[in-house]
């Protein structure tokens, strides 16, 4: 899914996910995911931050900047890249 610009907004309800690739030039990305799934989340964010709100979820560090978080055995692989936007990943209510 891409956009030039402007948010995207995703959510996924059960465990059939199993590859995404979200772009936007400018705009944040907000995944909304089952709250038992495994994925293993990567981005490159021009500027904007980046959340994870899946306690259990491990951060994946290179150059000690926080590029993406992993949870459980990896699962859905998750690429998300946004020029200027933050990124938010959070369990579906």
């Amino acid at each position: 899914m891409s956009t030039g610009s402007g948010s995207i907004e995703l959510g996924i309800a059960g465990t059939r996910l199993a590859r995404a690739q979200l772009d936007t030039g400018s705009g944040d990305v907000e995944l909304s995911l089952p709250p038992d799934a495994a994925f293993e989340l990567l981005t490159d964010i021009g500027s904007g931050d980046l959340v994870c709100r899946f306690a259990d979820a491990r951060a994946t560090v290179e150059h000690r900047l926080v590029v993406g978080y992993t949870r459980g055995s990896g699962g859905a692989l998750i690429d998300v890249d946004t020029g200027s936007g933050s990124v938010i990943v959070r369990p579906a209510t």
